[in-house]
């Protein structure tokens, strides 16, 4: 579970488990802050006791690397989703017509950017004639931002096995964090067929959005970016069930079933 925290870092030293293999889970992204660049030296001891270090995708990848990690060391993959759960909403959405709702799923704090999604929704609203609603299924700080905001439904926390509806109701999901190390919502999302829009800052971004082809990536804290967005998808309209199949390709290879293949595969190696 990371470095972070001793319980765990302990463990790698604790006598009871010397001839132990340990796996370290990281999606901790490389961003090259100073605190970053110090960490090979602090953690130097702690990882020569790490027999794999499987990380979430490109970005975790060069923070491992840059921590002094072998390369044979490093495996891809540490989370995974319901795949099968998901990958039917993109048919089932073709018996009508492409919802023209926006939908953001998450914690409503600074750190997810709800408030650049509601200035940057204002925004998108004074720019097109007849505007996309905006659904919000989270809580949080900002929760109150959100009422009686034109076109904002705030719905507040919903219960996963309610969510199904919703998310077969939306036309494009959208994460505008400022920080976001590997957010497995845009992979749920796009196992849902859903066009995405995210910022820079969602690190699993990397490995499911591919700007103008399933969705579009723009900078963080950039209201005027993200309102060009919600104005893309909608001039866009006819494109948008193609963009949702594209994105459930790119999440086809993080299906439970397969990430299960995976682990049982690095567990061999070191048994």
């Amino acid at each position: 579970c990371g470095w972070f925290h001793p319980p765990y870092r302990k463990l790698a030293s604790a006598s009871p488990f010397k001839d132990c293999a340990f796996v370290m889970g990281m999606d901790t992204p490389w961003w090259g802050t100073w605190k970053q660049k110090l960490a090979p030296l602090l953690l130097q001891n702690f990882l020569k006791k790490i027999d794999r270090v499987v990380v979430t995708g490109e970005r975790s990848w060069q923070y491992a690397y840059r921590l002094g990690v072998p390369l044979e060391k490093i495996r891809r993959g540490v989370y995974g989703i319901d795949y099968q759960n998901w990958f039917p909403l993109w048919r089932e959405r073709q018996n009508t017509p492409w919802a023209r709702s926006m939908l953001f799923v998450g914690r409503y704090t600074e750190e997810k950017g709800v408030d650049i999604l509601i200035a940057a929704y204002r925004q998108y609203r004074e720019q097109v004639k007849e505007p996309w609603s905006l659904v919000c299924c989270g809580k949080g700080d900002l929760s109150r931002e959100l009422d009686n905001q034109p076109g904002i439904k705030n719905m507040g926390f919903v219960q996963p096995n309610q969510m199904q509806t919703i998310w077969q109701n939306a036309g494009a999901f959208i994460l505008p964090s400022r920080f976001d190390p590997w957010p497995l919502a845009l992979v749920e999302a796009s196992a849902a067929g859903l066009p995405v829009v995210c910022t820079d800052a969602c690190g699993s971004a990397v490995e499911v959005v591919r700007s103008e082809y399933n969705g579009i990536i723009v900078p963080p804290n950039n209201p005027a970016a993200l309102a060009k967005a919600f104005v893309t998808l909608d001039e866009n309209y006819s494109l948008l069930a193609e963009w949702g199949k594209r994105s459930q390709t790119l999440a086809a290879p993080y299906d439970a079933k397969l990430w299960a293949e995976r682990w049982r595969g690095w567990v061999k190696e070191l048994v």
